[in-house]
């Protein structure tokens, strides 16, 4: 992905602390590029929720969503020296 940005085929708004969680933006100075790569993106992402609903796809992202941020905040709480148990 870094490649990309370098290259001029998309933009990472980095509202969010990690990457993973940011809205890319296709851009490109190569049209052909980036038609590519977003045709690339659409196929794998047709492909691997094949059978799932849009409204199931949608609340299987919130609940990932959801378990990253949860997961974010028990490793804020270690990082401060609480202990293992005060996860709750």
């Amino acid at each position: 992905m870094s490649f990309l940005e370098t290259d001029g085929c998309l933009v990472c708004d980095s509202k969010h602390e990690k990457r993973y969680k940011s809205m890319i933006t296709l851009i490109g100075k190569e049209g052909e590029v980036c038609e590519f790569i977003s045709n690339m993106i659409d196929n794998v992402l047709d492909n691997a929720s094949a059978g799932l609903s849009e409204e199931a796809r949608e609340k299987f992202y919130q609940s990932l969503i959801l378990i990253s941020d949860n997961l974010h905040e028990i490793a804020k709480k270690i990082t401060n020296n609480k202990k293992a148990e005060d996860y709750s």
